[in-house]
């Protein structure tokens, strides 16, 4: 149970990502290459200390099952497994799609799959807008005016209009009403300008 609720919560963050311009997950506070050379040694594998790894491991015991050749340094594809939780869950997914269990992946399965994602990342979506509006609707007319969208935008992504709102707000309202009704918001969710946001630093701005 607890075990496919982690992969449950896995599922909707994979999700959410497809719609969120995040962060790189790992940057140079975490993880350090400063050779250039696109392979990490033991002594440019560094962590930071406020990094808790999923499993419990040593620094050297996930360098050593990371770098399989056992050559003292990782590569891309051998960092590709660097997390441990992260690759158990990929397995227990890829089992998942393998049908007939198999151990490999055809057509129908991939179809089958990328089905599946796609009705999962709809009902997601409708649940986000519903959600977003019922929370935002402030004057309760069912849509959300330039205002509410922005307290939207810095509540739930963090983000802050660079220049002047208002056009870009325009675009999304297509009948003209000064508010964004359940499509016109379903339209803004599926393509936040973030050309025309930035991320907010600090709860002063």
């Amino acid at each position: 149970m607890l075990f496919n609720h982690c992969l449950a919560l896995w599922t909707c963050f994979a999700v959410y990502s497809r719609h969120v311009h995040s962060a790189p997950l790992m940057d140079n506070d975490i993880i350090s290459e400063e050779l250039g050379s696109g392979e990490l040694s033991s002594e440019e594998f560094t962590i930071d200390s406020d990094f808790e790894p999923s499993v419990e491991e040593t620094d050297a015991e996930q360098f050593e099952r990371t770098d399989a050749d056992g050559n003292g340094v990782i590569s891309f594809d051998e960092f590709l497994k660097f997390d441990k939780f992260d690759l158990e869950i990929m397995h227990a997914e890829f089992d998942n799609v393998d049908k007939n269990g198999d151990g490999s992946l055809d057509e129908s399965e991939t179809e089958a799959y990328n089905a599946e994602w796609r009705q999962v990342e709809e009902k997601w979506i409708d649940e986000q807008v519903d959600y977003t509006i019922t929370d935002y609707d402030k004057d309760d007319d069912s849509k959300l005016e330039e205002s509410e969208v922005l307290r939207y935008l810095r509540n739930f992504y963090m983000l802050k209009p660079k220049g002047n709102f208002g056009d870009v707000f325009d675009t999304f309202d297509k009948n003209g009403d000064k508010g964004l009704d359940r499509d016109e918001m379903e339209n803004f969710y599926e393509n936040i300008p973030y050309d025309d946001l930035d991320y907010i630093e600090s709860e002063g701005e």
